[in-house]
């Protein structure tokens, strides 16, 4: 009995992480055509593949200039092969950002109390280094896997950001939609016994 109860919640963590993976997709694919409405550009062509003063053919991976292109859309499996490379890269520089940091003041700083400002200071300088090394992760693997421009791998990520906020609003307001508040929050519009509609 144990033994298939764990196989069905194995089952059901496989199927959520596999829809978790699509709909990181579809943000990453969103995020594209968010990012080409907004800085427009133009398609690329074989001439975008051709080298030298006699114009030949050198179909190599990337053409030879990025400027003005516009991000391919990427497929939904190589959407999740780029999150998940992306997540990766964002946690081992994090992760890098964060110890070499904390070595580095540890090593030429001296904190007397744990709560005093020099102490906050560094623990907002510790943070602020990890989140700015996931961001740079991020955009790096942007820019060599669509592949694209630095500038536009940053808009890519902005609306991915976006994206998943707007999703998070939504999430919020559905739960809140659906249970309803507490009584001394906002009106729950419901009939009750008095000669009023909202309690």
């Amino acid at each position: 009995m144990h033994l298939i109860v764990g196989l069905i919640f194995l089952a059901c963590a496989v199927v959520v992480f596999l829809v978790v993976l699509r709909i990181g997709a579809a943000i990453t694919r969103t995020a594209v055509r968010m990012t080409n409405g907004l800085l427009g550009g133009r398609e690329i062509d074989e001439f975008d593949f051709r080298r030298g003063a006699g114009y030949n053919y050198d179909p190599i991976p990337r053409p030879k200039s990025l400027s003005g292109l516009r991000v391919p859309v990427p497929g939904v499996v190589y959407a999740v092969l780029i999150n998940i490379a992306a997540a990766c890269a964002s946690a081992v520089a994090q992760v890098a950002a964060v110890l070499g940091l904390t070595g580095l003041l540890s090593v030429n700083t001296e904190v007397p109390d744990e709560l005093s400002p020099e102490a906050l200071g560094a623990h907002l300088a510790v943070a602020a280094a990890g989140l700015a090394a996931g961001v740079l992760a991020n955009v790096f693997v942007l820019k060599l896997a669509l592949p694209t421009t630095y500038l536009r791998a940053a808009v890519v990520l902005i609306c991915q950001y976006v994206i998943v906020m707007l999703i998070g609003l939504v999430v919020v307001l559905g739960l809140f939609a659906l249970t309803g508040l507490p009584d001394g929050g906002l009106p729950n519009a419901r009939p009750t016994n008095q000669p009023v509609w909202f309690k």
